[in-house]
Protein backbone atom coordinates (compact mmCIF):
# COMPACT_ATOMS: atom_id res chain seq x y z
CA UNK A 1 0.00 0.00 0.00
CA UNK A 2 2.66 2.59 0.84
CA UNK A 3 4.52 2.37 -2.91
CA UNK A 4 1.05 2.77 -4.23
CA UNK A 5 0.62 5.69 -1.97
CA UNK A 6 3.38 6.92 -3.40
CA UNK A 7 2.67 5.95 -7.24
CA UNK A 8 -0.79 7.66 -6.76
CA UNK A 9 0.57 11.08 -5.12
CA UNK A 10 2.75 11.18 -7.74
CA UNK A 11 0.71 11.17 -10.21
CA UNK A 12 -0.57 15.18 -9.21
CA UNK A 13 -4.19 14.35 -9.72
CA UNK A 14 -5.27 14.11 -6.08
CA UNK A 15 -4.62 16.30 -3.20
CA UNK A 16 -3.61 15.29 0.58
CA UNK A 17 -6.63 15.15 1.98
CA UNK A 18 -8.00 12.90 -1.16
CA UNK A 19 -4.97 10.34 -1.17
CA UNK A 20 -5.71 10.16 2.84
CA UNK A 21 -9.29 9.03 2.35
CA UNK A 22 -8.63 6.53 -0.57
CA UNK A 23 -5.89 4.54 1.61
CA UNK A 24 -8.18 4.97 4.25
CA UNK A 25 -10.71 2.95 3.04
CA UNK A 26 -8.21 0.33 1.81
CA UNK A 27 -6.77 0.18 5.27
CA UNK A 28 -3.67 1.81 5.59
CA UNK A 29 -3.37 3.31 8.92
CA UNK A 30 -0.31 4.37 11.20
CA UNK A 31 0.03 3.60 14.81
CA UNK A 32 -1.53 7.18 15.27
CA UNK A 33 -3.92 6.95 12.18
CA UNK A 34 -3.30 8.29 9.45
CA UNK A 35 -4.53 11.73 9.46
CA UNK A 36 -3.31 14.22 6.41
CA UNK A 37 0.15 15.09 8.31
CA UNK A 38 0.86 12.08 8.53
CA UNK A 39 0.36 10.87 5.15
CA UNK A 40 2.77 13.70 4.31
CA UNK A 41 5.64 12.68 6.36
CA UNK A 42 5.07 9.27 4.85
CA UNK A 43 5.39 10.78 1.45
CA UNK A 44 8.51 13.37 2.55
CA UNK A 45 10.31 10.24 4.70
CA UNK A 46 13.37 8.89 2.81
CA UNK A 47 13.20 5.76 4.94
CA UNK A 48 11.07 4.40 1.66
CA UNK A 49 13.98 4.42 -0.51
CA UNK A 50 16.47 3.23 1.32
CA UNK A 51 18.04 6.28 3.04
CA UNK A 52 17.41 7.41 6.65
CA UNK A 53 16.97 10.62 7.94
CA UNK A 54 18.16 10.83 11.28
CA UNK A 55 18.57 14.96 12.97
CA UNK A 56 18.41 16.20 9.85
CA UNK A 57 21.27 14.13 8.37
CA UNK A 58 20.56 11.32 5.17
CA UNK A 59 22.29 8.06 5.97
CA UNK A 60 22.43 5.01 3.30
CA UNK A 61 20.19 2.30 5.22
CA UNK A 62 20.36 -1.44 4.67
CA UNK A 63 17.22 -2.64 3.98
CA UNK A 64 15.36 -2.77 0.98
CA UNK A 65 14.04 -0.18 -0.91
CA UNK A 66 10.21 0.15 -1.11
CA UNK A 67 10.28 3.14 -4.30
CA UNK A 68 12.27 4.35 -6.42
CA UNK A 69 14.42 7.53 -6.00
CA UNK A 70 12.79 8.64 -9.15
CA UNK A 71 9.27 8.19 -7.68
CA UNK A 72 10.35 10.00 -4.16
CA UNK A 73 11.37 12.75 -6.60
CA UNK A 74 8.45 12.94 -8.54
CA UNK A 75 6.17 13.11 -4.85
CA UNK A 76 8.09 16.07 -3.93
CA UNK A 77 7.59 17.98 -7.03
CA UNK A 78 4.25 17.58 -6.95
CA UNK A 79 3.80 18.42 -3.68
CA UNK A 80 5.79 21.62 -3.87
CA UNK A 81 4.06 22.43 -6.52
CA UNK A 82 0.18 21.99 -4.78
CA UNK A 83 1.79 24.39 -2.32
CA UNK A 84 2.13 27.14 -4.44
CA UNK A 85 -1.18 29.41 -4.94
CA UNK A 86 -2.96 28.42 -7.51
CA UNK A 87 -4.18 30.21 -10.89
CA UNK A 88 -6.90 30.48 -12.61
CA UNK A 89 -5.85 28.70 -15.82
CA UNK A 90 -7.77 26.85 -18.53
CA UNK A 91 -8.80 23.57 -18.06
CA UNK A 92 -5.93 21.22 -19.94
CA UNK A 93 -7.97 20.23 -23.01
CA UNK A 94 -6.26 17.51 -25.43
CA UNK A 95 -6.29 19.67 -28.31
CA UNK A 96 -6.61 23.38 -26.68
CA UNK A 97 -4.37 25.57 -29.47
CA UNK A 98 -3.45 23.02 -31.74
CA UNK A 99 -5.92 23.61 -34.42
CA UNK A 100 -7.28 26.29 -36.71
CA UNK A 101 -10.74 26.34 -38.76
CA UNK A 102 -10.17 25.68 -42.24
CA UNK A 103 -12.93 27.42 -43.21
CA UNK A 104 -12.53 31.11 -41.59
CA UNK A 105 -8.69 30.35 -40.01
CA UNK A 106 -9.89 31.22 -36.72
CA UNK A 107 -8.72 29.03 -33.54
CA UNK A 108 -10.62 26.08 -32.42
CA UNK A 109 -11.58 25.85 -29.23
CA UNK A 110 -13.12 22.85 -26.99
CA UNK A 111 -15.79 22.54 -24.67
CA UNK A 112 -17.90 20.28 -22.22
CA UNK A 113 -21.60 19.25 -22.97
CA UNK A 114 -23.25 16.28 -21.08
CA UNK A 115 -19.79 14.84 -19.95
CA UNK A 116 -18.28 15.33 -24.02
CA UNK A 117 -15.88 17.35 -24.96
CA UNK A 118 -16.58 19.13 -28.18
CA UNK A 119 -14.22 21.07 -30.80
CA UNK A 120 -15.93 24.12 -32.46
CA UNK A 121 -14.42 27.63 -34.24
CA UNK A 122 -14.79 30.17 -32.32
CA UNK A 123 -15.96 32.16 -35.16
CA UNK A 124 -14.13 35.33 -33.68
CA UNK A 125 -13.37 36.74 -37.59
CA UNK A 126 -16.04 35.74 -40.29
CA UNK A 127 -19.26 33.66 -40.56
CA UNK A 128 -18.15 30.23 -40.57
CA UNK A 129 -20.37 27.10 -41.20
CA UNK A 130 -18.49 24.68 -39.36
CA UNK A 131 -20.40 22.45 -36.60
CA UNK A 132 -19.49 21.20 -33.23
CA UNK A 133 -17.29 17.62 -33.50
CA UNK A 134 -17.01 15.20 -30.91
CA UNK A 135 -12.98 15.03 -29.62
CA UNK A 136 -13.09 11.51 -29.77
CA UNK A 137 -13.95 11.57 -33.78
CA UNK A 138 -11.04 13.65 -33.87
CA UNK A 139 -8.97 11.51 -31.93
CA UNK A 140 -9.87 8.53 -34.58
CA UNK A 141 -8.99 10.78 -37.87
CA UNK A 142 -5.59 11.18 -36.20
CA UNK A 143 -5.46 7.97 -35.54
CA UNK A 144 -5.94 6.60 -38.65
CA UNK A 145 -4.11 9.57 -40.54
CA UNK A 146 -0.69 8.20 -38.11
CA UNK A 147 -1.56 4.74 -39.92
CA UNK A 148 -1.27 5.93 -42.98
CA UNK A 149 2.64 7.05 -42.28
CA UNK A 150 3.30 3.74 -40.30
CA UNK A 151 6.36 2.14 -41.37
CA UNK A 152 6.21 -0.59 -44.48
CA UNK A 153 6.64 -4.60 -43.48
CA UNK A 154 9.96 -4.37 -45.42
CA UNK A 155 11.68 -1.71 -43.68
CA UNK A 156 10.78 -2.98 -40.08
CA UNK A 157 12.23 -6.54 -41.22
CA UNK A 158 15.15 -4.68 -42.23
CA UNK A 159 15.36 -2.84 -38.66
CA UNK A 160 14.76 -6.25 -36.89
CA UNK A 161 17.78 -7.69 -38.82
CA UNK A 162 20.10 -4.37 -37.98
CA UNK A 163 19.15 -4.82 -34.73
CA UNK A 164 20.51 -8.71 -34.30
CA UNK A 165 23.66 -7.57 -35.88
CA UNK A 166 23.89 -4.96 -33.26
CA UNK A 167 23.53 -7.28 -30.56
CA UNK A 168 27.28 -8.39 -30.28
CA UNK A 169 28.68 -5.23 -29.49
CA UNK A 170 25.82 -4.01 -27.30
CA UNK A 171 27.60 -6.88 -25.23
CA UNK A 172 30.54 -4.67 -24.81
CA UNK A 173 28.56 -1.32 -24.72
CA UNK A 174 26.63 -2.53 -21.34
CA UNK A 175 29.47 -4.03 -19.72
CA UNK A 176 31.51 -0.28 -20.69
CA UNK A 177 28.20 1.61 -19.51
CA UNK A 178 27.86 -0.48 -16.42
CA UNK A 179 31.55 0.25 -15.20
CA UNK A 180 30.83 4.09 -15.73
CA UNK A 181 28.08 4.15 -13.17
CA UNK A 182 30.26 2.21 -11.07
CA UNK A 183 32.62 4.81 -11.44
CA UNK A 184 30.28 7.31 -10.62
CA UNK A 185 29.20 6.11 -7.43
CA UNK A 186 33.01 5.08 -6.51
CA UNK A 187 33.49 9.07 -7.23
CA UNK A 188 30.35 9.81 -4.71
CA UNK A 189 31.82 7.76 -1.95
CA UNK A 190 34.92 9.43 -1.97
CA UNK A 191 33.08 12.56 -1.82
CA UNK A 192 31.15 11.64 0.71
CA UNK A 193 34.29 10.59 2.96
CA UNK A 194 35.91 14.21 2.05
CA UNK A 195 32.66 16.00 3.22
CA UNK A 196 32.87 14.32 6.56
CA UNK A 197 36.88 14.96 7.00
CA UNK A 198 35.60 18.58 5.74
CA UNK A 199 33.58 18.98 8.97
CA UNK A 200 35.71 17.24 11.09
CA UNK A 201 38.25 19.78 10.51
CA UNK A 202 35.65 22.42 10.86
CA UNK A 203 35.66 23.35 7.64
CA UNK A 204 32.08 23.29 6.84
CA UNK A 205 29.44 23.71 9.33
CA UNK A 206 27.46 21.42 10.29
CA UNK A 207 24.14 22.54 8.39
CA UNK A 208 26.79 22.43 5.34
CA UNK A 209 27.53 19.71 6.05
CA UNK A 210 24.01 17.56 6.42
CA UNK A 211 22.92 19.76 3.10
CA UNK A 212 25.99 18.59 1.38
CA UNK A 213 25.96 15.36 1.83
CA UNK A 214 21.94 14.58 1.54
CA UNK A 215 22.39 15.72 -1.70
CA UNK A 216 25.29 13.37 -2.57
CA UNK A 217 23.45 10.69 -0.97
CA UNK A 218 20.71 11.52 -3.38
CA UNK A 219 22.94 11.06 -6.12
CA UNK A 220 24.42 8.17 -5.01
CA UNK A 221 20.93 5.88 -4.42
CA UNK A 222 19.72 7.30 -8.19
CA UNK A 223 23.21 5.82 -9.79
CA UNK A 224 22.26 3.04 -7.87
CA UNK A 225 18.74 2.50 -9.34
CA UNK A 226 19.65 3.31 -12.50
CA UNK A 227 22.45 0.68 -12.37
CA UNK A 228 20.35 -1.93 -11.54
CA UNK A 229 17.23 -0.82 -13.77
CA UNK A 230 19.86 -0.88 -16.54
CA UNK A 231 21.44 -4.65 -15.25
CA UNK A 232 17.36 -6.02 -15.68
CA UNK A 233 16.56 -4.62 -18.85
CA UNK A 234 19.84 -5.17 -21.09
CA UNK A 235 19.32 -8.77 -21.31
CA UNK A 236 16.09 -8.55 -23.30
CA UNK A 237 16.36 -4.97 -24.65
CA UNK A 238 16.71 -7.01 -27.95
CA UNK A 239 13.80 -8.61 -28.02
CA UNK A 240 11.83 -6.21 -26.81
CA UNK A 241 12.66 -4.25 -29.95
CA UNK A 242 12.04 -7.37 -32.30
CA UNK A 243 8.63 -7.86 -30.28
CA UNK A 244 7.41 -3.83 -30.83
CA UNK A 245 8.61 -3.91 -35.29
Amino acid sequence: LIKKLFETYSTGTFTLREVREKFLALGLKGKIGLSISNCQNILTNPIYVGLIRWHNEIFEGKHEPIITKKLFDQCQEVMKRKSKPKSSGFKPFLYRGFFRCGECGCFITTETQKGHNYLRCTKRKNPCNQKYVREEIITSQIQENVQKVSLPLDWLKWMIEENAKDQSSEVQSSEIFSQKIQNEISLLDSKIEKLMNAYLENALSLEEYREAKSALVGSKQLLKEKLLAFEKKSHNRFELAEKTF
